[in-house]
């Protein structure tokens, strides 16, 4: 692949731009000159993206990241750019390359071709990328502003936040205890005040249940496990007249409940606690959704590297 040296720009009042090298991470310093730059935009937690950065840094070529999860106005940017939506997608100056696949093949070429001249990767950088001047194409501005915070809902996965028996101090797996709800709590259709309710139980039959289940566990304890179960949103309450306290058996026995990933049935990801409003959301969004939440999972499992150890995600 034969690339030809378009540049866009790099402001040094950019504060969100970082450039990077294979030493230390440093915030890029205000240059008296303007150059040009390798630009990635990338996301959050996408281990391709790190595997991208890693490459480049170990080639000491330094690069300019866009984060569209903490800026998601410039997605629109990426794809009118790249007619991509994966992440990550670069840039050599306005020239684009492509994904990690492509920009890791032209690294190795950069490396291999001596046809031009150059002892190694940051001689022809130097040459074909940083000598040439700003583009205008706004789209490749690096945003200035604040970035958004998403709150995901409660972490999932992580040891401090697994399931924890409180009469035997053990612990168990969120999808694990999902999926033991599911078999041992009843979940029927009641009517409460002319509304029906679907795939919900009473806080008394959820008690009955969990004592049949934990043999010899007392109802002070499976009243106190109930709770934690809301705390870490695995049961969510149906009627507008529960409290945040631990439920009392005798004053809340019928209180309506159901279980978290039968609260949202028109999602595709049941599991998940949705921050965010879903109506109207479309289906490219919602794969936009899942596309980040598998790219967290391969992020938990990823080394910097961006290498993936599949078998810890098992």
């Amino acid at each position: 692949l034969n690339l030809l040296p378009i540049v866009p720009s790099f402001h040094p009042s950019h504060k969100s731009s970082e450039t990077s090298t294979s030493g230390p991470r440093q915030h890029h310093q205000q240059r008296t000159t303007t150059m040009g730059r390798i630009t990635i935009f990338s996301a959050d937690g996408c281990p391709h993206c790190r595997r991208t950065q890693a490459a480049l840094r170990a080639k000491n070529l330094p690069f300019v990241k866009i984060s569209i999860t903490q800026y998601p106005e410039k997605r629109d940017d990426m794809i009118a750019l790249s007619h991509r939506i994966s992440t990550p997608q670069v840039f050599f100056n306005t020239r684009h390359v492509g994904g990690a696949k492509e920009t890791m093949a032209l690294l190795e070429e950069w490396e291999t071709d001596q046809s031009r001249g150059y002892r190694n990767a940051r001689e022809r950088y130097a040459d074909e990328i940083e000598r040439f001047a700003d583009p205008t194409n706004e789209r490749f501005a690096v945003p200035t502003g604040e970035p958004v915070k998403v709150d995901a809902g409660p972490p999932r996965g992580r040891e401090e936040y697994s399931i924890v028996l409180p009469w035997s101090k053990e612990k168990t797996t969120v999808l694990e205890m999902t999926e033991l709800l599911k078999r041992v709590l009843p979940s029927q259709s009641i009517h409460r005040r002319m509304t029906l309710h679907h795939l919900c139980f009473t806080l008394e039959e959820a008690i009955r249940a969990l004592e049949n289940q934990y043999a010899g566990i007392s109802s002070d304890d499976a009243v106190q496990f109930f709770h934690h179960l809301i705390q870490q949103e695995l049961i969510v309450p149906v009627e507008s007249n529960f409290t945040s306290s631990t439920p009392s058996l005798q004053q809340q026995a019928n209180v309506l409940y159901r279980l978290q990933c039968h609260a949202e049935p028109l999602t595709l990801n049941t599991y998940r606690v949705w921050k965010e409003d879903l109506q109207g959301v479309t289906p490219a969004q919602l794969l936009y959704h899942l596309c980040n939440l598998m790219s967290q999972i391969q992020h938990a499992i990823s080394n910097d590297e961006g290498q993936i150890d599949y078998t810890a995600g098992k």
